[in-house]
C-alpha cells in the first residue's frame, strides 16, 4: 500500500526526533520540531486530530548547540537518484534567510540504502539552483555515522571547524 502523502518521511523524521531527544537528554543540544501551520478540523477520543494545513511550513527542525544554530529539513529518498529540487523553494529561502542572520542550515537525508547524510546548505545551494540529481553524496555532504549512532552533532561541529 502506498504511503499517505502526509506521512512521507515520517519514519526518517522519527529517527531524527529520537536522536535529538537523546542529545537533549545528555545536555548537548536544545531543539524544536517545526510543523506547518494548520487548523483543527476534528478531535478524536483517542487523542488524535484531523487537521488542515493552511500554508507552507518552515524547515523541519531547529537545533542550538555550542553557540551554533542549525536549521534542518529532513528528506528521505527511497529510489535513486535524489533530486535537489525536492527541497522546496520556500525551504531554500528559509535556509538563505537563516544563514543571513548568522545561523547554519542543512538537509538531513537518508538515502535508498538507509545511509544517513548531512548536506550543508552552503555546499548544496549552488547545486539546488542547478536542479541537480545525486546518486553519490560524498562531494555534497558527509555521512552521519559512528558511535553512538544517534550523534549527528559531533560530525556537524567537526565540519564547521
Amino acid at each position: 500500500m502506498p504511503q499517505r502523502r502526509y506521512a512521507r518521511g515520517a519514519t526518517w523524521e522519527s529517527v531524527i526526533n529520537n536522536a535529538a531527544q537523546r542529545l537533549a537528554q545528555d545536555g548537548r543540544i536544545f531543539w524544536m520540531r517545526n510543523h506547518p501551520p494548520y487548523v483543527w478540523v476534528r478531535a478524536f477520543k483517542d487523542g488524535t486530530i484531523r487537521a488542515r494545513i493552511t500554508g507552507q511550513g518552515a524547515p523541519d527542525y531547529f537545533f542550538l548547540a555550542d553557540g551554533f544554530s542549525l536549521l534542518v529539513d529532513a528528506k528521505d529518498c527511497q529510489i535513486p537518484p535524489w533530486r535537489s529540487g525536492l527541497l522546496k523553494p520556500h525551504q531554500a529561502k528559509a535556509f538563505d534567510d537563516f544563514e543571513r542572520q548568522g545561523g547554519h542550515a542543512a538537509v538531513f537525508m537518508r538515502d535508498w540504502e538507509r545511509r544517513r547524510w548531512v548536506l550543508p546548505w552552503p555546499v548544496l545551494r549552488p547545486l539546488w539552483y542547478e536542479a541537480r540529481a545525486f546518486t553519490d553524496f560524498h562531494d555534497v555532504g558527509f555521512r552521519w555515522e559512528g558511535d553512538p549512532p544517534f550523534d549527528f552533532l559531533t560530525p556537524w561541529l567537526r565540519w564547521l571547524s
